[in-house]
């Protein structure tokens, strides 16, 4: 540690735990180490070795070694200026929570939160998330620091607060969260802070979900209180001024609308409040919200929940006939997909296509055939139309990588959708359409457009012989 190179600091302080396990049984060795980690901590050091510090402090034998004194030292770097070492601390914090009394870590977070530096108090916000169910005794006295400490107008001190709202739900009782927090959420979904509005978008996520899943506490006010919520921040978000904000909204789609899929008026009302983003004025805007109705249209994965009983339930209460009948009625704005496919950005284009390729994947044979569904059978052949515009469109020009990609995606839409229509309209589709449309592409003679005309040709040669034996 005297060495004048960072690097070899580091790698000492890396190798503390063997240090420890050899040292231990010496008499001074514990107060000897303790003098030697609060002389790096007290002199500044480097903050990749604060790092490492941290990172070991919180590890099972250097904690054991030094006890009640590693908590010290690890309160001192949880208010460190370098965000990588607080983070650290914390976790290092959390993690050895385990080992000590139930006195220890909610006297530190206490202690933390009231120090005058931002950086203390972000600390403290994650130490009580992640502790305060082994709190005990200090429960009440801890949530109510954080209540107090989401009163604070600091940015950062508004962010972390906003971080944690979701992870609460999880550890309080329902009315609990509801009396002390809900308040909460909705005021910092409503706050001047774009980053702040979302990150509650998660929270809000999260707490939609605990209420839904649960049968006996969707009678509860709270259901009630949250359901007009969401729908009003649905609303909000949506038409946000800040573009970041509608980005990130128009990203969990399959998020909000999964979680609400067993209240249907409720899955209605926010997949109504999405669909402008379909047309924003901000292209990117525009791209994540057409990627998100494809993803919507897939089978549930939840980014915020991850959970295979959750997805599972959420694709039997959400099933394709379902989502498609949503699109068909939801979006006024078909049109001017439907337009984009031409004459739209490429990255507009090939998100598009995720689109009508879920699109397809949802439909069958039997589906399309029925009266009830001839909506969602004139959407598909729509596509088909579209499509072949597009390659119609295309000249023999030089074209880059993205007009490449843009040809790929729009071959690959085009055979799953078109192996779904009844297969004499297939076989008519193929001798008119399809080879005018492979020819097209066939110009730019690139590698991957002729594997994808080859999966093409398989994939429709293989439909045809499972409709007529002798079609193909």
């Amino acid at each position: 540690m005297r060495n004048d190179q960072i690097s070899v600091k580091i790698n000492c302080m890396y190798r503390l735990p063997i240090v420890v396990a050899i040292e231990s049984s010496k008499t001074g060795f514990k107060d000897e180490l303790f003098n030697w980690l609060n002389k790096c901590v007290m002199d500044g050091m480097n903050d990749e070795v604060l790092y490492a510090i941290a990172i070991q402090l919180g590890g099972e034998s250097v904690f054991k070694c030094l006890q009640s004194r590693a908590l010290d030292l690890l309160e001192s770097l949880a208010y460190e200026d370098e965000t990588v070492v607080r983070e650290a601390a914390v976790n290092s914090i959390i993690s050895v929570s385990r080992f000590v009394n139930e006195n220890e870590i909610p006297g530190l977070a206490l202690r933390l939160s009231e120090k005058p530096v931002f950086q203390a108090k972000v600390s403290a916000i994650h130490v009580i998330s992640s502790t305060i169910s082994k709190a005990g005794a200090h429960k009440g006295s801890m949530l109510d620091k954080l209540i107090k400490l989401s009163e604070d107008e600091t940015p950062m001190i508004r962010r972390a607060i906003a971080n944690i709202l979701g992870d609460l739900i999880d550890v309080l009782d329902i009315k609990e969260y509801g009396i002390k927090f809900m308040g909460i959420l909705e005021l910092y979904c409503n706050d001047d802070q774009e980053s702040v509005k979302i990150l509650c978008m998660d929270a809000l996520i999260k707490v939609v979900h605990k209420l839904i899943s649960s049968p006996e506490l969707k009678n509860m006010e709270e259901y009630s209180r949250l359901k007009t919520l969401l729908i009003g921040q649905s609303i909000s978000f949506s038409s946000d001024k800040a573009w970041k904000v509608r980005l990130n909204y128009s990203k969990k789609l399959p998020e909000f609308c999964g979680m609400a899929c067993p209240d249907d008026s409720l899955e209605k009302s926010l997949f109504s409040n999405y669909v402008g983003l379909l047309s924003d004025s901000e292209t990117d805007v525009k791209i994540a919200a057409i990627n998100s109705l494809a993803n919507y249209l897939k089978p549930f994965v939840g980014k915020v929940i991850r959970n295979e009983n959750i997805n599972a339930e959420v694709v039997k209460l959400n099933p394709g006939i379902k989502k498609l009948r949503m699109v068909i009625e939801k979006i006024s704005t078909i049109d001017n997909i439907l337009a984009d496919i031409v004459n739209g950005q490429s990255l507009v284009k090939i998100a598009i296509m995720e689109f009508v390729m879920a699109y397809a994947n949802l439909t069958t044979e039997n589906m399309l055939k029925e009266k009830d569904n001839a909506k969602i059978t004139l959407l598909l052949k729509s596509f088909l139309k579209q499509i072949t515009q597009y390659f119609r469109n295309l000249d023999n020009s030089q074209v880059n990588q993205i007009d490449v990609e843009t040809i790929m995606h729009m071959l690959d839409a085009y055979y799953k959708c078109l192996i779904k229509v009844d297969a004499a309209e297939r076989v008519q589709l193929i001798e008119t359409d399809l080879e005018a449309n492979v020819k097209t592409a066939e110009k730019y003679k690139s590698w991957r457009i002729d594997a994808r005309i080859l999966e093409a040709y398989s994939t429709i040669a293989c439909s045809l012989q499972s409709a007529k034996p002798n079609a193909a």
